[in-house]
């Protein structure tokens, strides 16, 4: 049985376009300027005002309340001096030098990795500000973040443990058949993994008293010690934030698969039915002469 699938926690797009442009020599002069839209709504615009500057910036609908929460010190600490003021219309933009190495003793990959990750640790600033709270021994009110129209994230700190609450909307009838049972398979008990509450239309009692939109259901996934510890910080950190893509992404994947499964059944009926059919002897067909006698 083959593992199951992960989605990548950088931008493919923007790490590859970044790449090339440092590194490959023909591309260096060659004006460069992109679009790019991302989960959650988000949205990249990547563009070169000269051959040695590389700009990218990122528009977050939720940046507000992730700014709210401390969201842009953290990244401070990530990005230090590749943060500039940020372009119009954005909230967030990097500055990149080709023409000088890398700060902060990084390699050219791994800070084509960092920028790519922007979005990722935007999202997850919360949650990493939970967890350190927890470490200095620190209470923190709930956290509330829209990262959809229609979906939200909540971060709870829980005396040694941190709460973070994912509120599931499926707009498609089909994927609310198909989200109940991937959801239950959530609740099952694994052996290192978080603790995982689920919670079908009722919410759950840290956020009862909030305004609350009307979803299919919530789940909780409960954060101990050894989950943000500095070995598992950063993959936990990519399973959460990933959370709602992966989970409706496999939700399509399933019905994909379930719809060539069906095509591949009628197909096979129709060749079991041709192979019925009877081939009836042709019918010979006489050629009558009649003479006519005057």
């Amino acid at each position: 049985m083959s593992p199951p699938l992960h989605l990548e926690s950088y931008n493919r797009i923007v790490y590859d376009l970044l790449i090339n442009r440092i590194k490959d020599a023909s591309q260096k002069t060659a004006q460069l300027e992109s679009n790019i839209a991302d989960f959650e709504q988000a949205m990249w615009h990547i563009f070169t005002p000269d051959a040695n500057t590389i700009i990218v910036s990122l528009n977050l609908a939720c940046y507000g309340q992730l700014q709210q929460y401390g969201a842009q010190n953290f990244i401070k600490n990530i990005y230090g001096p590749l943060i500039v003021a940020p372009e119009n219309g954005f909230n967030v933009t990097l500055r990149l030098l080709t023409n000088s190495p890398p700060p902060n003793g990084m390699t050219v990959e791994q800070m084509c990795m960092k920028v790519s990750q922007l979005h990722r640790n935007l999202l997850a600033a919360p949650i990493a500000i939970a967890c350190d709270a927890v470490c200095n021994r620190k209470q923190l009110n709930i956290m509330q973040v829209d990262y959809r129209p229609s979906e939200s994230m909540w971060v709870r700190t829980n005396g040694d443990r941190v709460a973070v609450i994912f509120s599931i909307n499926f707009t498609d009838p089909d994927d609310i058949v198909f989200g109940r049972v991937f959801l239950q398979e959530f609740g099952k008990n694994l052996s290192g993994a978080p603790a995982v509450d689920i919670k079908l239309r009722d919410p759950p009692r840290e956020i009862q008293n909030m305004r609350l939109k009307p979803v299919e259901g919530y789940v909780t996934f409960m954060l101990e010690n050894r989950h943000f510890s500095p070995q598992q910080r950063d993959k936990t950190f990519n399973m959460l934030v990933q959370f709602r893509d992966y989970l409706h992404y496999h939700l399509k994947c399933s019905k994909a698969y379930l719809h060539i499964r069906m095509r591949a059944r009628v197909s096979l009926l129709l060749q079991v039915l041709n192979r019925a059919k009877q081939d009836l002897p042709k019918e010979k067909k006489t050629l009558l002469k009649i003479t006519v006698i005057v």
